[in-house]
């Protein structure tokens, strides 16, 4: 498992799919410990896990959907304050920023070095 997700490309999708087929074939409690018990979250996955299959009618029970806060519009997490949303956008402008000095300076760049391709091309002709 863990030569697949190394692998690079869409090896974490890999990994994912694999994982979930090996759960599926052994079961829980044949899964490797560290897999089964280490996971953060994983109350909050197994709730997931159970709706799912009440609502996809895999298995019996009542799914309230009023009553999960992760379908609330805001995730269940709240609103966030003025100063929240200022430093979330202050950090978006920063990427946004810093991506767009790195393009140029990867241009000035490419430039710079075909304008070095003409110039040495250009020393060899007389009179230069």
């Amino acid at each position: 498992m863990t030569t697949l997700v190394m692998y690079g490309g869409d090896a974490d999708t890999n990994g994912a799919v694999a994982g979930a087929l090996v759960g599926a074939l052994c079961g829980y409690d044949d899964l490797p410990k560290e897999w089964r018990d280490g996971m953060r979250h994983a109350e909050w996955y197994r709730e997931k896990g159970r709706a799912l299959c009440v609502v996809a009618g895999i298995s019996e029970g009542i799914y309230d959907s009023e009553s999960d806060q992760d379908t609330l519009i805001d995730g269940g997490k709240g609103a966030l304050t003025e100063e929240e949303m200022k430093k979330r956008e202050m950090g978006i402008m920063e990427k946004m920023l810093l991506a767009e000095k790195e393009r140029r300076e990867a241009t000035e760049t490419k430039r710079g070095k075909e304008k070095n391709r003409v110039l040495i091309w250009k020393s060899w002709l007389p009179g230069s």
